[in-house]
C-alpha cells in the first residue's frame, strides 16, 4: 500500500473529483490513518519507547456486494456532506460511478481490495 492510505478511499476521492474538478471533496485526504512507519517510530522514540518492533500485515478483502460497498463509502462518512455542499450532482451518480470503477481497479469475480495493517509493539523503559 502506498502513502495514499486506504485504496478504496483514494478511488472514491478520484471519482468525486471527476464530478467536481474545480473543488473536489477532500474528506478522504484527511490523515485518519498512519501508513508511514518512520514518522510513527520517531514519535514513539520521542515518547520514550526504545524496543520497537514493526510488522506489516497484508491481505486481500473480498467485497461481496460492490454496490453496497460504494454506497457505504459515500454515505458512511462526511464525504456525503461534501458532495451535497457542492451541489449540482446527485450523490447517487457518484455512487454509481464508484460502483463501476471498483471492479476495474481491484479485479472482478469477486472484487478484491488490498489492505494493510502496520502493527507496532514497543516497550518503555
Amino acid at each position: 500500500m502506498s502513502d495514499r492510505g486506504d485504496p478504496a478511499n483514494f478511488y472514491a476521492t478520484g471519482i468525486a473529483a471527476a464530478f467536481f474538478p474545480s473543488d473536489p471533496p477532500r474528506f478522504f485526504e484527511a490523515p485518519y490513518s498512519c501508513q508511514r512507519i518512520d514518522p510513527i517510530k520517531d514519535a514513539l522514540h520521542e515518547a520514550g519507547f526504545r524496543e520497537i518492533r514493526v510488522e506489516a500485515l497484508s491481505r486481500e478483502q473480498i467485497i461481496p456486494d460492490v454496490a453496497a460497498f460504494a454506497r457505504a463509502l459515500v454515505h458512511g462518512s462526511p464525504f456525503i456532506a461534501e458532495i451535497r455542499a457542492r451541489g449540482g450532482v446527485d450523490p447517487e451518480r457518484v455512487i454509481e460511478a464508484l460502483r463501476d470503477a471498483l471492479p476495474r481497479e481491484f479485479d472482478t469475480a469477486p472484487t478484491r481490495m488490498p489492505l494493510q495493517a502496520i502493527v507496532f509493539e514497543e516497550r518503555r523503559r
